[in-house]
């Protein structure tokens, strides 16, 4: 067996079938391991910068990995032979990531952020932008909406630190006809879970919200 990683973990995921578990965190590193007896498989070593999110595929042959270094990675779980990889995400990084059971479809969710110098008090504030995007599985191509749009801006948030532990999870529904996602920081809209419509693209205006969380949601 391996020995344990000092380095801070960010995302842990089981695969469908049951026979393995991949993580990643923050050496850029994704580590793949036999379910059954915690033996490592493989490394993949294909990311720059900390890997925050992991999704399986259906059929449990591949991965996507997504994180600091603004791209989406996918690639043979065993073997590590890269499929495509998604360089869209100029100046964002990738928070979330979500493959649809029908394996067609990998959701994204990203983030950015920008320092404001507020004059009156002399404060530093951050303004974050949250970003959702759908991919095909098959070849990395953007799944557009009718007006064209690859990447959709969600919401702005506002807060007096910057802490990417707030960075916004996603899911599919299990057919493939609603995502959601959820997040917040302090200062901005903390605790709410969006559910939107997907109906051949990205429907703008979620049709339900779920709020009661205190704190932002992270899963």
């Amino acid at each position: 067996r391996s020995k344990p990683s000092a380095v801070t973990i960010r995302s842990v995921v089981w695969s469908p079938c049951g026979q393995y578990i991949a993580s990643s965190g923050e050496s850029a590193t994704v580590q793949v391991w036999d379910a059954s007896n915690g033996n490592h498989l493989f490394t993949y070593d294909g990311h720059s910068m900390a890997v925050y999110a992991l999704a399986w595929s259906p059929d449990s042959t591949s991965l996507a990995s997504g994180g600091a270094d603004g791209t989406i990675q996918v690639w043979q779980a065993l073997r590590g032979r890269r499929l495509f990889v998604i360089r869209d995400f100029y100046q964002k990084k990738v928070s979330g990531l979500a493959w649809s059971a029908d394996g067609t479809r990998v959701a994204a969710t990203s983030w950015s952020s920008s320092s404001l110098n507020l004059r009156s008090t002399y404060q530093t504030v951050y303004e974050i932008t949250i970003y959702l995007s759908v991919w095909k599985a098959t070849n990395g191509e953007a799944c557009t909406n009718d007006a064209g749009h690859q990447i959709h801006e969600l919401t702005k948030l506002t807060s007096d630190f910057l802490d990417d532990r707030f960075a916004p999870p996603v899911a599919w529904s299990p057919h493939g006809e609603y995502l959601a996602y959820g997040g917040g920081t302090r200062g901005g809209k903390e605790g709410v879970v969006y559910v939107h419509k997907w109906a051949s693209g990205f429907q703008r205006l979620p049709v339900l919200q779920y709020k009661g969380h205190t704190h932002p949601i992270y899963a």
